[in-house]
C-alpha cells in the first residue's frame, strides 16, 4: 500500500517547516495517547474504573486516547512514505462502503455469539456486559455519541498501522499479521479471558477484511455498529 510518488513527506524532500509541523503532530499524538486521558480524570476527580461501570470521565478519557491512536498512526505512516488510504472518492463509493460496513457487522455479530457461546459453556470470565456497564443514562448518551471516535482511533491504529507494519517485518506474510494483529487488539482491551475472545474474534474479522482489500471505512462502520448494539442491547 506504500507508494512513493510526489508525496510532500517523504525523505529528504521534506522542508523545515513541514518537518516541524509533522513533529508537533507526533508529540500531540503521543501525548493525547499516553496522558491525556488519564490527566482528564484526574481533573474530573475520578480514576477509579474498578467499578466495572462506564462513566463519563471515563468515556472522554478513551475519547481523547483513540484520537491520539488515529493521530499516531497516521504521522507514523506517512512520516517516511506515501501511504494509499483508499478513501472512497464518490457517493458511489461511500454507499458500497456503508454495505460492507453491515455485512461485516452481521458477520462478526454471528462469529462473537458463536465464541459468547463457547465462552459461557467451559464457564470463562465474560466480565461485565457494556449495557450494563452503562446503566447511567447520561453515560449511555455520551458512549453512543464517541463510539465513532472510539472505532476510527481503533481501526486506524491496530488495522492500519500495526497490521499493516507487521506485514511489512514478516516479509509478505498475510496470515500471520492477522492473527497477532487481532491479539494485540483484545489485549489492550484489558477484558478477562472471555471477554477478550469475543473481541479477538470480531478484531479477527475486521483484520481479515483489511489485509483482503485495504478498505478502511468499513472497518468502522462494523467497529461502531459493534458497539452501539453491545451498549443498547
Amino acid at each position: 500500500m506504500a507508494n512513493g510518488e510526489g508525496h510532500p513527506w517523504r525523505g529528504g524532500d521534506v522542508d523545515e517547516s513541514t518537518r516541524r509541523r509533522h513533529q508537533l503532530l507526533e508529540l500531540l499524538a503521543v501525548f493525547f495517547t499516553l496522558f491525556a486521558g488519564e490527566l482528564l480524570l484526574y481533573a474530573a476527580g475520578y480514576f477509579d474504573s474498578a467499578s466495572g461501570k462506564y462513566t463519563i470521565p471515563i468515556l472522554a478519557a478513551t475519547a481523547v486516547r483513540d484520537i491520539g491512536f488515529a493521530l499516531l498512526a497516521w504521522v507514523l505512516l506517512v512520516r517516511h512514505e506515501a501511504f494509499d488510504w483508499r478513501l472512497p472518492r464518490t457517493g458511489g463509493e461511500w454507499g458500497k462502503e456503508l454495505g460492507w460496513g453491515i455485512i461485516l457487522f452481521f458477520v462478526g455479530n454471528r462469529i462473537g455469539w458463536l465464541i459468547g457461546m463457547l465462552v459461557e459453556a467451559l464457564n470463562l470470565d465474560a466480565g461485565t456486559p457494556t449495557a450494563d456497564a452503562l446503566s447511567d443514562p447520561a453515560a449511555l448518551v455520551i458512549f453512543c455519541l464517541l463510539t465513532p471516535i472510539v472505532a476510527i482511533g481503533e481501526e486506524s491504529l491496530f488495522r492500519v498501522y500495526v497490521q499493516t507494519r507487521l506485514t511489512g517485518i514478516l516479509r509478505g506474510q498475510r496470515v500471520l499479521p492477522v492473527v497477532l494483529g487481532s491479539v494485540l487488539f483484545a489485549a489492550i482491551h484489558g477484558y478477562p479471558l472471555g471477554a477478550a475472545l469475543v473481541v479477538w474474534s470480531l478484531g479477527l474479522v475486521l483484520a481479515i477484511s483489511y489485509q483482503a482489500n485495504g478498505k478502511i471505512p468499513r472497518l468502522v462502520i462494523a467497529h461502531t455498529l459493534w458497539n452501539l448494539v453491545a451498549a443498547l442491547w
